[in-house]
């Protein structure tokens, strides 16, 4: 995000930024720290412009260019990463060999699909609980048994589904605390508050309260 915006000259490092942030190579920044860089609005007027962004945050007050698919598609992309990110969890916590790729991607939309965060968090650690019992009884590489956990994890959504099954929602993990996204886009933009994560996107308003 801080890229796009650079590229886009929207922002750019402050003249009060430490020296530590930068590389300087022959007398040319070559890169930046982003975590170091005090950053600047390049605008005329940078006050103005934050509240504005306020003021359509807290009070709703979005364009009309802002579309339900648009929002949307962000919607499904902060769900994606979350579930992505407690796919990653419970493999590391097994010591499981994690190749990212478009089979989990594939996996994690298809879940996404009909069901919520909280609900594919279920499914995920269903998924990851076998893959343990199966390397354990087959005496299978860890490599092996991350392979057998997403096709594990989709045959009991797959089994959800075709049976009716009313899921057990997962709470959010404590290691995995919620993201300020989240808080930004359900709560202030949306004001539907965790039914981001416990609710199907498909069962929500997809646009900005106005």
């Amino acid at each position: 995000m801080v890229a796009l915006l650079m590229n886009h000259k929207l922002i750019g490092p402050s003249e009060n930024s430490t020296q530590r942030a930068f590389t300087i190579e022959d007398g040319v920044i070559t890169s930046l720290d982003i975590n170091l860089v005090d950053w600047k609005l390049h605008c005329e007027n940078p006050e103005l412009l934050i509240s504005e962004i306020e003021d359509y945050g807290l009070n709703g007050n979005w364009s009309d260019c802002w579309s339900d698919e648009e929002v949307g598609d962000l919607r499904l992309e902060l769900a994606l990463a979350e579930c992505k990110e407690f796919y990653e969890y419970c493999l590391s916590e097994r010591s499981f060999h994690y190749v990212d790729g478009p089979a989990i991607n594939n996996l994690l939309l298809n879940l996404l699909r009909d069901y919520s965060v909280a609900n594919c968090y279920y499914f995920i650690w269903k998924g990851a609980q076998q893959a343990s019992d199966y390397k354990i009884r087959m005496q299978v590489s860890s490599r092996h048994a991350a392979n057998y956990m997403s096709g594990a994890s989709l045959r009991w959504a797959d089994k959800a589904r075709s049976e009716g099954w009313e899921i057990k929602s997962f709470s959010r993990n404590y290691n995995l605390p919620r993201s300020m996204l989240s808080y930004v886009l359900y709560d202030v933009m949306l004001k539907i508050g965790e039914k981001g994560f416990t609710e199907p996107l498909s069962n929500l308003n997809a646009s900005p309260t106005k």
